[in-house]
């Protein structure tokens, strides 16, 4: 798999077409951390005005999108955008309903595409595709346009790059579209925003302060992500909320930091002050017809969560905002304090026992170090932890990871003496390694650990990080000092039920590969020893020496 850079540049080669549209100038290679503004695009000749514009975000090292769910008008004229904020590219396949797993279906023909993959943005022909975006590089945006089917029903979408599909999808619900006697969709529309940039501790007077800048949303869902930043900011939606119904209305507002929610100039929920993702509830008696609204939200610091939802006379409980990602229920995310640097954290951590490591890279690979084995224990993608448990209450128990696509890898050292080669492997004792000492680690300008051990004289220096291309990777440097020579000492790089050697890389429990890319004049060992299959590298050691070994996610 080739690097990012030519990644990129075959995706910009590559131009992006889609059917009666033109190619989208939205492939442009951004500086790291910046994502490239949407650029407004015509829709095609005769398409006609514009129902619903639909914003979907992915969401940076998480293998996700923002929307999960949404709802259009059946026939509607519809805009999709896909904005990407990851650090590698997504696209969005839209299906037909079907029985079975139609998104799993199509994206398993998309990667056995094989060397045609690129060129067709790993979209395959398949009968069930309904519309499609090409693919879309990292910090870059795609629009396309689309008229949603006249058959109501559920329609699932999916991200088709190699494993995304697990993780990454969602459903476009097509139905009847209330509307009120004024001709308004129930609910909100209208809505515009402004933005502002400061630092408050709570709400402040925005008719002062002279916005950054402003813009219109119709009645697409509300979200902070239009302010585009993730920290120190405020926003204003102003609109109209339509109810067909006389009767009590009530709404629940959520945020992290202050929020406050107005109708019809009436203070209905204060959320108000500095604070982590807090609901209030509150209500309000409204006629049949338009009411105008007003929602305001500031933040304080990173990361930005805003929710709305309702229900009344003849609606049930709706979100009104962009629905919240993932769980639901008390949360304490553990996130770093700057964007795109790694994030640490020690506890009790399942898997990794008494003395975990867990270190959440920006690349959206994570690991979970076991201290007292000094090994690798848990590699996993997606949100790092979560840290309600230890944060809060009693504190109890042991935290597990907070993302998906998990392995858990066996306990035991990484390095042993072996006397000779069907000598069994050495078992942790008590819950720890015998002959090693921990040294604790360093960590680099990017908050990146270094773990540092000694066994039998030999100093080692462990460095993990995150890599990506089209899917996410963890890279893992090994740094050896002090001499073996006598062909005793060796890395127990693997084990499992069953490893199998496809040309340089070893597949374990056809769940991940490991490969050496230094290591290519060692002949590996792989072994049957005690119940399983162990993948071990004898290592003459004189003095210093390096290698690499890189972990891959397996997709067939």
């Amino acid at each position: 798999m080739g690097t990012m850079k030519h990644l990129l540049l075959t995706l910009i080669l590559c131009p992006a077409m889609l059917v009666g549209q033109a190619p989208h100038e939205h492939h442009k290679h951004e500086a790291p951390g910046e994502t490239e503004a949407i650029k407004e695009n015509p829709p095609p000749p005769g398409f006609g005005k514009i129902d619903h514009e639909i914003v979907i975000e992915t969401m940076r090292g998480q293998m996700r999108y923002d929307l999960e769910r949404f709802m259009v008008g059946a026939g509607s004229r519809v805009k999709l955008i896909l904005l990407n904020k990851d650090d590698m590219p997504h696209n969005l396949v839209l299906c037909k309903p079907a029985a079975g797993d139609i998104r799993m279906e199509v994206s398993k023909k998309a990667w056995a595409l094989g060397g045609e993959a690129m060129a067709k943005h790993y979209v395959p022909d398949h009968p069930a595709i309904l519309f499609h975006t090409t693919l879309v590089p990292p910090r870059s945006s795609q629009s396309f346009y689309f008229k949603a089917p006249s058959k109501t029903g559920s329609y699932p979408y999916v991200c088709t790059l190699p494993g995304h599909a697990f993780y990454m999808k969602g459903t476009m619900t097509v139905g009847t579209i209330p509307k009120t006697a004024t001709g308004k969709p129930l609910g909100l529309s209208e809505i515009s925003f402004a933005i502002y940039e400061g630092a408050w501790d709570r709400l402040p007077d925005f008719s002062k302060i002279e916005p950054k800048q402003k813009g219109k949303l119709g009645n697409a869902p509300i979200s902070p992500g239009v302010a585009k930043l993730d920290k120190d900011f405020g926003i204003v939606f102003e609109g109209i909320l339509a109810v067909a119904n006389k009767g009590r209305y009530s709404f629940e507002l959520a945020s992290s930091d202050g929020s406050r929610l107005e109708v019809k100039k009436q203070n209905v929920i204060d959320n108000d002050g500095r604070h982590g993702h807090k609901a209030r509830t509150g209500g309000i008696n409204l006629e049949p017809g338009d009411h105008p609204f007003r929602l305001l939200y500031f933040k304080r610091g990173g990361n930005p969560s805003l929710t709305l939802r309702w229900r009344g006379p003849g609606v049930s409980t709706a979100w009104l905002s962009k629905p919240p990602s993932g769980k639901s229920g008390p949360s304490m995310p553990i996130a770093p304090e700057v964007e795109g640097e790694a994030v640490m954290y020690r506890n009790f951590i399942s898997g990794a026992g008494t003395r975990g490591i867990g270190v959440g890279y920006p690349e959206g690979v994570n690991i979970a170090f076991d201290a007292n084995q000094v090994r690798l224990a848990v590699l996993w993608q997606g949100a790092f932890m979560d840290g309600g448990r230890h944060w809060s209450g009693r504190g109890q128990g042991f935290q597990g990871p907070a993302g998906y696509a998990k392995l858990s890898f066996p306990e035991g050292q990484p390095l042993a003496l072996l006397d000779s080669p069907d000598e069994t492997w050495p078992q942790a004792k008590n819950g720890r390694s015998e002959g090693y000492r921990f040294l604790g680690y360093e960590r680099d300008k990017q908050r990146r650990p270094t773990f540092m051990y000694q066994f039998s004289g030999v100093k080692v220096r462990d460095f993990p990080k995150g890599a990506v291309d089209l899917t996410p990777y963890l890279v893992r440097e090994f740094s050896l000092e002090g001499k073996a020579k006598d062909g005793k000492l060796h890395y127990l790089a693997a084990a499992g039920q069953k490893i199998v050697q496809r040309e340089d890389l070893y597949v374990v429990d056809d769940k991940y590969t490991v490969s050496f890319p230094d290591l290519k004049e060692t002949k590996v060992e792989l072994r049957d020893s005690a119940g399983r299959k162990e993948l071990l590298i004898p290592l003459q050691l004189d003095g210093k020496m390096s290698f690499v070994q890189r972990y891959r996610w397996q997709y067939e």
